[in-house]
């Protein structure tokens, strides 16, 4: 009998552990989250910096980029 109380409380002492491991990692993830989140804020805001900085025509424009034939096309266009 003792042998089994002994046997259930280490197994308890190892879920406790387990636990604390997962519930470290949660924490450290959300930290990673809101990391995350800030980088994409700060990249958002530099985006409409450069935006604004260099005129609006990137916004106005940028549905033409890539187009094949366009203005923008410049693979398309000998440069030798």
């Amino acid at each position: 009998y003792n042998n089994r109380i002994h046997s259930l409380h280490q197994k308890e002492q190892q879920l406790i552990k387990e636990r604390r491991e997962i519930e470290l990692q949660l924490e450290k993830n959300k930290h990673s989250i809101v990391d995350l989140q800030n980088i994409v804020k700060e990249s958002v805001r530099r985006r409409q910096l450069i935006i604004e900085k260099h005129g609006r025509w990137i916004e106005e424009e940028k549905d033409k980029f890539g187009t094949s034939g366009g203005q923008y096309d410049f693979a398309s266009m000998n440069i030798a």
